[in-house]
């Protein structure tokens, strides 16, 4: 799947929504998922609750905790649970956990301050359970991208519905379909959308075929 991804970003055309793929996911498909993230962008995750946005999110941070990697957690409502992600598989100590107390500008600040920090390969900024997320003004989003361009580190902004506008490098839309079990996620539907030419595709470090848990 990823290498499918960047052959479709390579070939997309400049400023238009290209639709990759839109179907039932396994909870291995969405790990091979994973590597199609870009360095040095933006991508967006949006879905209504209990679609499989938080599922996601555990995943990406656990791949990139499982390689070593040092990862940062904005949390813009304080809705993260440590446990819950420690069973998924994060290794929450290469995890730095910042709470903004539903604050969305702190949030916003916040991450500009950890991107610009370095040191963080995987950064993500949580807006799920704000209320004022679509206010947030386009400038914001231009600081954030220009803050992650031309670094190989990764920022995903994950929001109940999208608001990065032109400034996500890639849009994962959660259908909110799948089938859940005891504990995991059976199958998810996922609509990839790749906004403009990815710049930097995966490279050999982050987020390539790593081990992650549901």
């Amino acid at each position: 799947m990823s290498i499918a991804l960047r052959k479709l970003a390579e070939l997309a055309p400049p400023r238009k929504t290209v639709a990759v793929e839109t179907r039932p996911y396994t909870p291995e498909e969405l790990r091979g998922l994973l590597p199609g993230f870009p360095q040095g962008g933006i991508t967006e995750i949006t879905g209504a609750r209990s679609s499989g946005r938080t599922t996601m999110m555990h995943a990406a941070l656990a791949a990139a905790t499982a390689a070593g990697e040092l990862c940062a957690l904005v949390d813009a409502s304080d809705a993260f649970d440590p446990s819950s992600a420690a069973q998924n598989g994060v290794d929450l100590d290469r995890l730095l956990w910042a709470r903004c107390h539903h604050d969305t500008q702190d949030a916003l600040k916040a991450a500009d301050l950890i991107l610009h920090a370095g040191g963080f390969k995987l950064v993500v900024l949580d807006l799920c359970d704000v209320r004022d997320a679509r206010g947030v003004p386009v400038s914001a989003w231009h600081r954030l991208r220009l803050a992650v361009e031309n670094t190989p580190n990764v920022l995903l902004v994950t929001a109940a519905e999208p608001v990065l506008r032109q400034a996500a490098a890639m849009q994962i839309a959660l259908g909110g379909t799948g089938r859940w079990g005891t504990t995991l996620m059976q199958g998810l539907d996922i609509a990839v959308h790749i906004r403009k030419p990815m710049h930097a595709a995966a490279g050999p470090g982050m987020l390539r075929a790593l081990a992650c848990g549901g």
